[in-house]
């Protein structure tokens, strides 16, 4: 979170709390850090799209949320462009 901007870290947090579903489109997603970064502080219900010119940048950001969601202890269901990663505190929907 250092490479980050706290103060527009914490606007999104408090927006998101008044929020019970939000949705992002995180253009230019890379790896999937941002994902990973903000969605255990934002709202439990979250979807995300994930768009990157780089194919293999996406590759990568599968490969690494695979690794995050298992960490945290969710379970996943996948489907070639979509996932649904669950648990007791969180509802994530991520599109790639």
């Amino acid at each position: 979170m250092a490479a980050r901007a706290p103060e527009l870290i914490a606007r999104v947090v408090e927006w998101s709390g008044l929020h019970a579903h939000i949705s992002v489109v995180d253009l230019g997603a890379g790896t999937g850090s941002c994902l990973r970064a903000l969605a255990p502080r934002i709202s439990t219900r979250q979807t995300w799209r994930l768009v990157d010119h780089s194919g293999a940048l996406l590759e990568a950001a599968s490969t690494r949320l695979s690794a995050w969601v298992a960490l945290r202890g969710l379970s996943v269901h996948k489907s070639p462009s979509c996932w649904r990663a669950e648990g007791e505190n969180a509802d994530y929907k991520i599109i790639f």
